[in-house]
């Protein structure tokens, strides 16, 4: 390097640590040298929630988190992070009396949908706004359980014509939950196609799941994304978030996705079916030809989780944790290297967030737990620079209403060193702990400072306009 870029580079590190005036920066491009190959785990994919829109479900609420009946659902709050407009929901077929959810005889959750039926009407449920294109074809499956005299049709539905509907007809349905197959081809293109599911007879019947995705789906991923982010040449995956992350349970997302729990979502508001856990993220890496990248919940989560999430992915189909996933058909271990703990813990939005005095002794804790089952993975902080924090604290014109989110009276940006310098924390107490660090660095117009600082407007160190890069 020439002396004339050390000098450079020096003067940066002057302006930003405050101790000498701003300095112009320069910077050339000889494109006639070559250095080292940039290393390809540089560019990557990130994915928040756990199951993401790679994930080839059609059906929201497949395993009936949500109660069903025909009452106007109420306003979705606007503006800010946790907050979604209305989402696809099931609706009564028939009147709303018909359809109770049971919660003595629930197939997975905490209740199932009970449908009543009679020989005069049609009663059931249906989802509506499903994309349906024509010539396509779909498969799926529905979990049942009834009274010998009723019989169950499930319909896929391009129109509003009766010849608009392909339909399967069950009537075998016994005193225990059974799964039965589901094949359609539409005939149309719509996107306000549906899924009906219908009975009539004498008695009752129990829908304990229902699933509808692209019969070209591979392995349960959409194969149009697959293609895209193959073309794209991701060399690394990161799951399962983002501020998902840190109220998540990676056991939910195990065995049988039938029997997986839906959870509320508690960092944007939704639903998590949990249909796309650690094995079939490891699928997804391997049809990638990724380099797969988990994130461990320092939110929420604990060390003896994140311990038993390691021991999961990497440990001998002879230990414990081993053994489980081997009888869910992986007994070999992944060999997973990259692990990050936590995701924007320095933020009072994210759950389980602590100063930053508290979080890295957690942080500690928590990879001497998963270093003890594995000590040759290799782990990335949360963390974040002073003026990342700072916007945390401040009047924000774009998200007026973050949880959490406090106002301060303090100078910004935070100075190194500060209570609030998370890097530094992480320097002083956790080295020992952090084989890379994770930085977050937002940069958007929008962030202002306290009113109370209004007059003394915060300047880039170069002379630009007032926000935080």
């Amino acid at each position: 390097m020439h002396s004339r870029h050390w000098f450079q580079l020096t003067a940066l590190a002057a302006v930003l640590a405050g101790t000498a005036p701003a300095q112009p920066v320069t910077a050339g491009i000889d494109a006639t040298r070559t250095a080292q190959p940039i290393a390809k785990l540089v560019f990557g994919g990130f994915m928040e929630p756990a199951t993401t829109r790679v994930w080839a479900e059609m059906l929201y609420d497949r395993k009936f988190l949500n109660e069903i009946n025909s009452k106007p659902q109420p306003a979705a709050p606007s503006g800010g992070f946790g907050r979604r407009g209305p989402q696809p929901r099931w609706m009564p077929v028939g009147a709303d009396a018909f359809v109770t959810m049971d919660n003595k005889n629930a197939f997975v959750g905490e209740w199932s949908p009970l449908i009543r039926v009679e020989a005069a009407a049609v009663h059931g449920i249906s989802q509506s706004g499903i994309a349906l294109r024509a010539g396509r074809a779909y498969t799926g499956r529905i979990v049942l359980t009834g009274s010998p005299g009723a019989t169950v049709d499930v319909s896929l539905i391009w129109g509003p014509n009766p010849g608009d509907r392909q339909t399967v007809r069950i009537h075998t349905l016994t005193s225990d939950y059974a799964k039965f197959p589901l094949t359609f081809t539409a005939k149309a293109d719509t996107n306000q196609g549906a899924l009906e599911i219908t009975g009539t007879g004498s008695g009752t019947f129990h829908i304990g799941a229902a699933s509808l995705m692209p019969a070209d789906n591979v392995s349960g991923f959409k194969a149009g994304m697959i293609r895209l982010l193959k073309e794209q040449g991701i060399e690394i995956a990161r799951w399962p978030g983002g501020n998902f992350v840190s109220a998540y349970d990676w056991r939910d997302g195990i065995g049988d996705a039938d029997k997986r729990p839906p959870r509320r979502e508690l960092a944007w508001g939704g639903l998590e079916s949990n249909d796309m856990g650690i094995d079939d993220f490891m699928t997804f890496c391997r049809l990638l030809g990724a380099e797969p990248y988990i994130a461990v919940n320092t939110g929420l989560g604990d060390a003896h989780s994140a311990a038993e999430e390691v021991e999961y992915v990497n440990g001998p189909a002879t230990s414990r944790l081993g053994q489980w996933r081997a009888s869910v058909g992986h007994p070999a271990p992944y060999g997973v290297k990259i692990w990050g703990i936590g995701n924007e813990m320095y933020g009072p939005w994210q759950w389980g967030h602590m100063a930053p005095n508290q979080y890295v002794e957690k942080h500690n804790l928590v990879v001497k737990a998963m270093r003890k089952v594995d000590p040759s993975i290799k782990v990335i902080a949360s963390s974040a620079t002073p003026e990342e924090t700072s916007w945390c604290y401040i009047e924000n014109l774009q998200f007026a209403s973050f949880a959490g989110r406090e106002r301060t009276n303090e100078k910004v940006p935070f100075p190194f060193g500060s209570k609030h310098d998370w890097t530094g924390a992480f320097l002083e107490h956790s080295a020992d702990y952090i084989d890379y660090r994770h930085a977050d660095h937002y940069n958007n117009h929008r962030y202002r400072r306290h009113p109370a600082h209004d007059a003394d407007r915060l300047r880039h160190p170069f002379g630009g306009p007032a926000r935080f890069i």
